[in-house]
């Protein structure tokens, strides 16, 4: 009976001992490799899905969000009430972004949602020729 304990925790400590090493690794690989920042200039909080926990990213209205992604290609989907709201494939090439200071790998904006005041031209007055006076 105490063999059988004994052997459990000795793999047990085996475990712990190797998830330790594997986290002390993970340390030394350095952080993702691409990191982007959203924008979102709408009136709405857009959420997202993140690439590799699957919980879900929230831009406040009027807010910004780094995003990290793991491929070089991928499907950027936004929601609004569980609504699709925002799509946009990004690529990422060799291009850095600059914003506040930083350099992003990719940048995502969110226009509002309002269509823009169309601009009609001016209408000119018909010329009047006037007459000379008669005398």
């Amino acid at each position: 009976m105490q063999k059988k304990y004994f052997f459990g925790l000795l793999v047990g400590m085996g475990l712990i001992c190797l998830a330790s090493v594997a986290l002390a690794f993970a340390s030394f690989l350095g952080p993702p490799p691409y990191t982007g920042i959203i924008i979102n200039k709408s009136s709405k909080d857009v959420s997202f899905p993140s690439q590799d926990s699957g919980a879900a990213l929230i831009v406040p209205a009027g807010g910004n969000l780094e995003y990290i992604a793991w491929s070089r290609e991928f499907n950027l989907l936004g929601y609004v009430a569980d609504q699709p709201y925002f799509c946009r494939k990004i690529k990422i090439g060799n291009v850095k972004f600059p914003y506040h200071c930083k350099h992003y790998d990719f940048l995502a904006e969110i226009k509002s949602d309002r269509p823009a005041p169309s601009r009609q031209p001016l209408r000119k007055k018909p010329r009047v020729k006037r007459k000379p006076p008669k005398c």
